[in-house]
């Protein structure tokens, strides 16, 4: 018996949408999930000992490789963890060696054929044949590939945003902004503002025309 087809079984009868359903993820995953548990095992049996001792270490090792290389080559079925922690571990299949690999691979056929039959009385199985869907590593890549130019652009705007204020202050020549002033002083030829304010294009026409206000007024009643 081999329990990680009973899980494997739960996705290809049940979520027949998913792409970690479909027959490429849960062939190959599988089959790649057995090889590497197997492959992994042979090599804790180097030291019979070691093994004896820290077959749980070489169950995590192989589950964590085989979910690895499923990921690289987007073939992720969840069940195929469990395929390589069994190959790792279960003194029976461990016992078999080699042999496990072509009783998966016919138990993953198998299970495909009646997940076929079955499921396309009521609905479409598989959705896909070559899951199309990037899945592990690859849908990571893709993500980050999304991410990168929105935070880049994001910099662009906030880079654009510091060197139009930087502008704009170099422009203002009858403007001084003054460190550690807290108000704005108004003159007929000068403004005078603290240092730490960031000024927008409709905020300097404002002070402009008070500006000019103030100047009108003092050269009408000169």
């Amino acid at each position: 018996m081999i329990a990680s087809l009973g899980a494997g079984a739960v996705l290809d009868y049940n979520a027949v949408r998913s792409p970690l359903a479909q027959p490429r993820n849960m062939v190959i995953g599988q089959t790649v999930s057995a090889i590497i548990g197997v492959s992994i095992a042979k090599l804790f049996q180097l030291s019979p000992t070691l093994f004896a001792n820290y077959a749980w270490l070489a169950g995590a090792f192989g589950c964590a490789c085989a979910s690895w290389i499923m990921s690289v080559t987007n073939t992720v079925h969840p069940p195929g963890g469990a395929t390589a922690v069994l190959a790792s571990t279960e003194a029976q299949i461990v016992a078999l060696g080699w042999m496990f690999v072509p009783f998966i691979l016919l138990g993953s056929v198998l299970m495909l054929a009646v997940a076929l039959l079955f499921n396309n009385t009521l609905r479409q199985y598989p959705e896909y044949w070559w899951t199309p869907a990037d899945v592990g590593h690859k849908l990571r890549a893709v993500r980050r590939a999304k991410t990168e130019p929105e935070a880049e652009n994001g910099l662009e705007k906030k880079t654009s945003s510091t060197e139009s204020e930087r502008t704009l202050r170099q422009e203002l020549d009858n403007i001084d902004f003054v460190e550690g002033l807290e108000d704005i002083h108004i003159l007929a030829y000068r403004i005078r503002m603290p240092s730490h304010l960031d000024l927008t294009q409709d905020e300097v026409t404002l002070l402009e025309k008070l500006q000019e206000r103030i100047r009108t007024h003092g050269e009408v009643g000169g």
